[in-house]
């Protein structure tokens, strides 16, 4: 059988491969051939046409099993293929983080938007003259961006960002592509703590539906975005992308804040300067969370991960709280990989478990089509 990648089957097959030695690791030639259903031959041209094109290499000798003979050989993807960068965008910083293929960091690095650079254009031009086409002597193949508010992944484009002052349609993805000359795609800040988390959490692998929760401490000011994972490994989006975009059940009518206790000063507070009554009222509306959802995990990032135990017990004593069988569910509370990178870590995940998706036929953009596999390594296949 001849392996077309300018044909859906085709594509479809190359990039199951490849995706089933990124999830799962080194595995012979027989091994993806039971595993994936393939034919031995297929099986066969289709590791070859990788091996040339660089993406997966030999990388050990298999054990030999009980019948004896010769070890098989094990395959991986070739992680020094390329790098990765993840990119989170902020009105007052840029964080970078570049990855290989498999997800190890290369390299962080944050940089502060000063006072009169904080207009979009001229961020995402700081960010363009931050950018590394080279990583450790690694190519960089493209670029996730983590970015708050709402984002359509789909398209690549913010529909609306209060802190990046974008109140209608802006093509994001487009616009990057063109500073940074390499594909790009996007999501919102939480949501990439979110792909980051499903990526590099193994526990998350057992628990199928959680929030991930991004709180960025400004000041006396915490701003917190909830992202949803809801029944396997994929981020909750919403009809109108705005999933996860959070106001206290306790706020009154009208406003902007976040949190009802935000507008009552209190002088008692936790040690990273979060008030104990916001951390309270965080906590009661993820508890309504975790119970009505049946939520098995939650994921904090930025000033809450500096937080978690104040955050575990109390949202513990929240669920109880606010549950009426015995005995009530335990939810795990787990900081978010990469630590105040947390975002830009996310994006790059994102980036290559996109880039790593097989094709679905229904649905384009974002990688669902394979059109993300094939303009980054379609040239070498």
């Amino acid at each position: 059988m001849e392996i077309n990648t300018k044909t859906k089957a085709g594509l479809i097959t190359v990039v199951r491969v490849l995706r089933r030695l990124w999830t799962g690791g080194p595995a012979s030639r027989a091994t993806l051939a039971r595993e994936l259903e393939l034919d031995k031959s297929t099986l066969t041209k289709v590791c070859g046409r990788l091996i040339k094109a660089g993406l997966i290499h030999r990388v050990m000798e298999g054990t030999v099993g009980r019948q004896g003979g010769r070890r098989p050989t094990l395959l991986d993807i070739r992680a020094a293929k390329g790098a990765v960068a993840g990119l989170e965008i902020q009105p007052d910083r840029i964080r970078m983080v570049y990855t290989d293929l498999q997800g190890q960091t290369l390299m962080e690095e944050t940089r502060e938007i000063l006072g009169s650079n904080r207009k979009l254009s001229a961020i995402l031009d700081t960010v363009a003259e931050g950018f590394s086409r080279d990583r450790d002597g690694l190519p960089v193949l493209g670029a996730g961006i983590a970015i708050p508010g709402i984002i359509d992944p789909w398209e690549g484009k913010i529909l609306r960002s209060t802190p990046l002052q974008v109140d209608k349609a802006f093509p994001l993805a487009e616009e990057m592509e063109q500073r940074l000359a390499v594909p790009v795609i996007c999501d919102n800040d939480a949501n990439c703590c979110a792909w980051g988390s499903i990526f590099a959490i193994p526990d998350l692998g057992n628990r199928t539906s959680f929030a991930a929760l991004l709180g960025d401490l400004r000041g006396s000011v915490l701003s917190t975005g909830f992202s949803l994972v809801l029944g396997g490994e994929e981020v909750y989006h919403g009809s109108g992308y705005s999933a996860g975009e959070f106001r206290s059940i306790f706020c009154p009518e009208g406003g902007d804040r976040q949190f009802a206790a935000a507008a009552r000063p209190r002088e008692e507070t936790l040690p990273a300067h979060t008030p104990a009554d916001t951390m309270e009222e965080l906590c009661r509306n993820t508890a309504f969370l975790v119970n009505m959802l049946n939520l098995n995990a939650v994921v904090i990032a930025g000033t809450l991960a500096d937080e978690r135990e104040t955050f575990s017990s109390t949202l513990q004593r929240e669920i109880r709280r606010n549950w009426i069988y015995p005995p009530a569910p335990e939810c795990p509370v787990y900081c978010a990989p990469g630590g105040k990178h947390s975002s830009a870590f996310g994006a790059a995940a994102l980036f290559l478990r996109q880039l790593c998706r097989v094709p679905v036929l229904s649905r384009t953009g974002y990688g669902y089509d394979g059109s993300l596999f094939l303009r980054v390594f379609g040239s070498s296949l």
